[in-house]
Protein backbone atom coordinates (compact mmCIF):
# COMPACT_ATOMS: atom_id res chain seq x y z
CA UNK A 1 0.00 0.00 0.00
CA UNK A 2 0.99 3.56 -0.56
CA UNK A 3 0.09 8.54 2.22
CA UNK A 4 -0.84 13.23 4.61
CA UNK A 5 -3.43 13.59 7.00
CA UNK A 6 -6.91 14.48 7.11
CA UNK A 7 -9.35 15.87 4.54
CA UNK A 8 -8.59 19.47 2.87
CA UNK A 9 -10.51 21.55 0.99
CA UNK A 10 -10.11 21.19 -2.95
CA UNK A 11 -7.84 23.05 -4.89
CA UNK A 12 -8.83 26.04 -6.40
CA UNK A 13 -7.34 27.29 -9.72
CA UNK A 14 -7.14 30.78 -7.66
CA UNK A 15 -4.34 29.68 -5.99
CA UNK A 16 -2.49 28.21 -9.02
CA UNK A 17 1.56 29.26 -8.98
CA UNK A 18 1.66 31.64 -12.14
CA UNK A 19 4.48 29.52 -14.02
CA UNK A 20 3.84 25.56 -13.45
CA UNK A 21 0.51 25.32 -15.47
CA UNK A 22 2.39 25.11 -18.74
CA UNK A 23 4.56 22.08 -17.46
CA UNK A 24 0.26 20.45 -17.47
CA UNK A 25 -0.47 21.66 -20.58
CA UNK A 26 -4.25 21.50 -21.93
CA UNK A 27 -5.83 20.85 -26.08
CA UNK A 28 -9.13 19.88 -27.15
CA UNK A 29 -9.50 18.30 -30.63
CA UNK A 30 -11.85 18.91 -32.55
CA UNK A 31 -14.77 16.28 -32.27
CA UNK A 32 -15.65 13.51 -35.02
CA UNK A 33 -19.29 13.54 -36.08
CA UNK A 34 -21.27 12.04 -32.78
CA UNK A 35 -18.84 13.10 -30.00
CA UNK A 36 -19.98 17.07 -29.82
CA UNK A 37 -22.01 17.09 -26.67
CA UNK A 38 -19.13 14.85 -25.00
CA UNK A 39 -16.64 17.83 -26.10
CA UNK A 40 -19.32 20.19 -25.02
CA UNK A 41 -19.06 18.82 -21.45
CA UNK A 42 -15.84 18.35 -20.51
CA UNK A 43 -14.92 21.95 -21.71
CA UNK A 44 -18.32 23.74 -20.03
CA UNK A 45 -17.51 21.44 -16.59
CA UNK A 46 -13.77 22.60 -16.88
CA UNK A 47 -12.75 18.96 -16.03
CA UNK A 48 -9.39 18.80 -17.98
CA UNK A 49 -8.73 22.15 -16.21
CA UNK A 50 -9.49 21.40 -12.47
CA UNK A 51 -7.33 18.36 -12.57
CA UNK A 52 -4.45 20.31 -14.05
CA UNK A 53 -4.87 22.80 -11.93
CA UNK A 54 -5.31 20.91 -8.91
CA UNK A 55 -1.66 19.20 -9.98
CA UNK A 56 0.15 21.73 -10.40
CA UNK A 57 -0.47 22.97 -7.20
CA UNK A 58 1.14 19.99 -5.63
CA UNK A 59 4.21 18.86 -7.62
CA UNK A 60 6.58 19.91 -10.26
CA UNK A 61 7.70 18.47 -13.64
CA UNK A 62 11.03 18.31 -14.95
CA UNK A 63 9.08 18.98 -18.47
CA UNK A 64 5.75 18.74 -20.23
CA UNK A 65 2.85 16.71 -19.81
CA UNK A 66 0.03 17.16 -21.74
CA UNK A 67 -4.28 16.63 -21.44
CA UNK A 68 -6.24 15.93 -24.59
CA UNK A 69 -9.55 15.46 -24.86
CA UNK A 70 -10.46 14.00 -28.30
CA UNK A 71 -11.84 11.36 -30.76
CA UNK A 72 -10.35 7.84 -30.68
CA UNK A 73 -11.11 4.41 -32.50
CA UNK A 74 -12.48 3.21 -28.89
CA UNK A 75 -13.57 4.60 -25.34
CA UNK A 76 -10.69 5.01 -23.63
CA UNK A 77 -8.30 6.99 -21.25
CA UNK A 78 -4.43 6.50 -21.59
CA UNK A 79 -1.17 8.05 -20.75
CA UNK A 80 1.74 7.61 -23.27
CA UNK A 81 5.40 7.89 -22.41
CA UNK A 82 6.90 8.34 -25.87
CA UNK A 83 4.74 11.87 -26.56
CA UNK A 84 4.13 12.78 -22.54
CA UNK A 85 0.36 12.77 -23.84
CA UNK A 86 -2.73 11.75 -21.34
CA UNK A 87 -5.55 10.63 -23.69
CA UNK A 88 -9.28 11.04 -22.49
CA UNK A 89 -11.80 9.72 -25.83
CA UNK A 90 -14.88 11.46 -26.19
CA UNK A 91 -16.52 7.60 -26.92
CA UNK A 92 -14.83 7.13 -22.86
CA UNK A 93 -17.07 10.40 -21.65
CA UNK A 94 -20.32 8.50 -23.31
CA UNK A 95 -19.52 5.31 -22.21
CA UNK A 96 -18.88 6.52 -19.14
CA UNK A 97 -22.66 8.39 -19.17
CA UNK A 98 -24.40 5.38 -20.67
CA UNK A 99 -23.12 2.64 -17.69
CA UNK A 100 -24.01 5.43 -14.96
CA UNK A 101 -27.53 6.23 -16.28
CA UNK A 102 -28.45 2.68 -16.49
CA UNK A 103 -31.62 1.75 -17.49
CA UNK A 104 -32.97 4.17 -19.84
CA UNK A 105 -35.56 6.70 -18.09
CA UNK A 106 -38.02 8.43 -20.40
CA UNK A 107 -39.44 10.36 -16.88
CA UNK A 108 -35.41 11.56 -16.01
CA UNK A 109 -36.42 14.78 -14.57
CA UNK A 110 -33.75 17.59 -14.24
CA UNK A 111 -32.38 16.93 -10.73
CA UNK A 112 -31.77 13.31 -11.82
CA UNK A 113 -29.89 15.06 -14.84
CA UNK A 114 -27.73 17.36 -12.61
CA UNK A 115 -27.08 14.03 -10.59
CA UNK A 116 -25.89 11.99 -13.46
CA UNK A 117 -23.68 14.87 -14.88
CA UNK A 118 -22.01 15.27 -11.69
CA UNK A 119 -21.30 11.72 -10.99
CA UNK A 120 -19.92 11.51 -14.54
CA UNK A 121 -18.00 14.54 -14.23
CA UNK A 122 -16.45 12.77 -11.02
CA UNK A 123 -15.75 9.65 -13.20
CA UNK A 124 -14.03 11.52 -15.14
CA UNK A 125 -11.56 13.09 -12.47
CA UNK A 126 -10.33 9.91 -11.51
CA UNK A 127 -9.94 8.84 -14.18
CA UNK A 128 -7.34 11.79 -15.13
CA UNK A 129 -5.72 11.61 -11.65
CA UNK A 130 -5.25 7.75 -12.63
CA UNK A 131 -3.67 8.64 -15.61
CA UNK A 132 -1.78 11.55 -14.05
CA UNK A 133 -0.34 9.29 -11.64
CA UNK A 134 1.35 7.40 -14.64
CA UNK A 135 2.69 10.14 -16.07
CA UNK A 136 4.14 11.28 -12.59
CA UNK A 137 6.09 7.86 -12.44
CA UNK A 138 6.96 8.01 -15.61
CA UNK A 139 8.50 12.01 -15.35
CA UNK A 140 10.17 11.47 -11.95
CA UNK A 141 10.84 7.35 -12.25
CA UNK A 142 9.32 6.80 -8.82
CA UNK A 143 9.81 3.62 -7.14
CA UNK A 144 6.65 2.13 -5.77
CA UNK A 145 5.85 -1.67 -4.71
CA UNK A 146 3.13 -3.56 -6.47
CA UNK A 147 1.58 -3.34 -9.85
CA UNK A 148 1.80 0.19 -11.41
CA UNK A 149 -2.08 0.35 -12.07
CA UNK A 150 -2.57 -0.25 -8.89
CA UNK A 151 -0.64 2.78 -7.33
CA UNK A 152 -2.59 4.84 -10.10
CA UNK A 153 -6.26 3.70 -8.39
CA UNK A 154 -4.12 4.67 -5.38
CA UNK A 155 -3.00 8.21 -6.04
CA UNK A 156 -6.75 8.55 -7.79
CA UNK A 157 -7.80 8.00 -4.15
CA UNK A 158 -5.04 10.47 -2.56
CA UNK A 159 -6.59 13.36 -4.93
CA UNK A 160 -10.35 13.29 -4.40
CA UNK A 161 -11.28 11.81 -1.03
CA UNK A 162 -8.73 14.70 0.17
CA UNK A 163 -10.64 17.44 -1.39
CA UNK A 164 -13.82 17.19 0.93
CA UNK A 165 -17.31 16.21 0.33
CA UNK A 166 -17.42 17.07 -3.17
CA UNK A 167 -14.27 14.82 -4.10
CA UNK A 168 -15.52 12.39 -1.82
CA UNK A 169 -18.91 12.28 -3.86
CA UNK A 170 -16.58 11.66 -7.14
CA UNK A 171 -14.72 8.92 -5.67
CA UNK A 172 -18.14 7.12 -4.34
CA UNK A 173 -19.44 7.15 -8.52
CA UNK A 174 -15.99 5.95 -9.66
CA UNK A 175 -16.39 2.76 -6.71
CA UNK A 176 -20.07 2.88 -8.28
CA UNK A 177 -18.74 2.35 -11.79
CA UNK A 178 -16.27 -0.56 -11.06
CA UNK A 179 -19.43 -2.33 -9.30
CA UNK A 180 -21.22 -1.89 -12.53
CA UNK A 181 -18.31 -3.39 -15.02
CA UNK A 182 -18.17 -6.13 -12.30
CA UNK A 183 -21.76 -6.99 -12.48
CA UNK A 184 -21.54 -7.52 -15.84
CA UNK A 185 -18.34 -9.74 -15.92
CA UNK A 186 -18.41 -13.59 -16.23
CA UNK A 187 -16.12 -14.84 -14.03
CA UNK A 188 -15.21 -17.58 -17.04
CA UNK A 189 -13.70 -14.49 -19.13
CA UNK A 190 -11.96 -12.70 -15.85
CA UNK A 191 -7.61 -11.75 -17.25
CA UNK A 192 -5.94 -12.53 -13.81
CA UNK A 193 -2.91 -11.60 -15.37
CA UNK A 194 -4.28 -8.47 -16.92
CA UNK A 195 -2.15 -5.51 -15.17
CA UNK A 196 -5.24 -3.91 -14.24
CA UNK A 197 -6.96 -5.61 -10.94
CA UNK A 198 -10.44 -7.23 -11.40
CA UNK A 199 -13.36 -4.62 -12.10
CA UNK A 200 -14.66 -6.17 -8.77
CA UNK A 201 -11.20 -5.88 -7.01
CA UNK A 202 -11.22 -2.43 -7.63
CA UNK A 203 -14.79 -1.53 -6.95
CA UNK A 204 -13.84 -2.83 -2.95
CA UNK A 205 -10.66 -1.37 -2.87
CA UNK A 206 -12.38 2.47 -3.58
CA UNK A 207 -15.22 1.51 -1.17
CA UNK A 208 -12.46 0.56 1.50
CA UNK A 209 -10.58 3.70 1.14
CA UNK A 210 -13.00 5.84 1.01
CA UNK A 211 -14.83 3.96 3.90
CA UNK A 212 -11.54 4.33 5.96
CA UNK A 213 -11.43 8.15 5.33
CA UNK A 214 -14.36 8.71 6.75
CA UNK A 215 -16.11 5.01 8.56
CA UNK A 216 -18.54 7.74 10.09
CA UNK A 217 -20.48 8.77 6.99
CA UNK A 218 -19.37 5.98 4.44
CA UNK A 219 -20.56 3.14 6.79
CA UNK A 220 -23.11 2.22 3.72
CA UNK A 221 -20.26 1.31 1.33
CA UNK A 222 -19.90 -2.33 3.74
CA UNK A 223 -22.53 -3.51 1.99
CA UNK A 224 -21.55 -7.29 3.04
CA UNK A 225 -20.90 -7.97 -0.65
CA UNK A 226 -18.69 -5.57 -2.23
CA UNK A 227 -17.02 -4.24 0.96
CA UNK A 228 -17.01 -6.97 3.27
CA UNK A 229 -16.99 -6.19 7.30
CA UNK A 230 -13.73 -8.38 7.77
CA UNK A 231 -12.45 -6.28 4.81
CA UNK A 232 -13.64 -2.92 5.95
CA UNK A 233 -12.16 -3.79 9.54
CA UNK A 234 -8.57 -2.64 8.04
CA UNK A 235 -9.49 0.15 5.76
CA UNK A 236 -8.65 3.11 7.90
CA UNK A 237 -5.12 1.41 8.56
CA UNK A 238 -4.81 1.17 4.57
CA UNK A 239 -6.29 5.03 3.90
CA UNK A 240 -3.53 6.30 6.20
CA UNK A 241 -1.00 3.83 4.79
CA UNK A 242 -1.94 5.28 1.15
CA UNK A 243 -1.45 8.52 2.05
CA UNK A 244 2.03 8.30 4.26
CA UNK A 245 2.98 6.51 0.73
CA UNK A 246 2.18 8.83 -1.84
CA UNK A 247 3.12 12.04 0.78
CA UNK A 248 6.75 10.41 0.50
CA UNK A 249 6.67 9.73 -2.95
CA UNK A 250 5.87 13.46 -3.71
CA UNK A 251 7.90 14.91 -1.27
CA UNK A 252 11.10 15.52 -3.11
CA UNK A 253 9.18 16.95 -5.86
CA UNK A 254 6.98 19.73 -3.94
CA UNK A 255 9.41 22.27 -3.36
CA UNK A 256 8.31 25.51 -4.13
CA UNK A 257 4.97 24.41 -4.12
CA UNK A 258 2.01 25.74 -1.78
CA UNK A 259 1.58 22.10 -0.36
CA UNK A 260 -0.93 19.47 -0.99
CA UNK A 261 -4.37 20.54 -1.83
Amino acid sequence: MLAAVGVSAACTPAALPAAEPAKWGISYEAPKRGSGAEAEFLRERHVLEEVRSSLAEQVRLPDGVTMTARSCKDAEAEYDPETGRISVCYEFVAETRDLLRGEDRPDRDADLDAELDERVEGALRETLYHEGAHALIDKWELPFVGREEDVADQFAAYQLIRQGARGQRHFAAVADVYGLYAADDDPEDIDFADEHSPDAARAANYRCWLYGARPGAYERLVDGTILTPDRSEGCEEEWEALQRGWDHLLKPHREGRNGTS
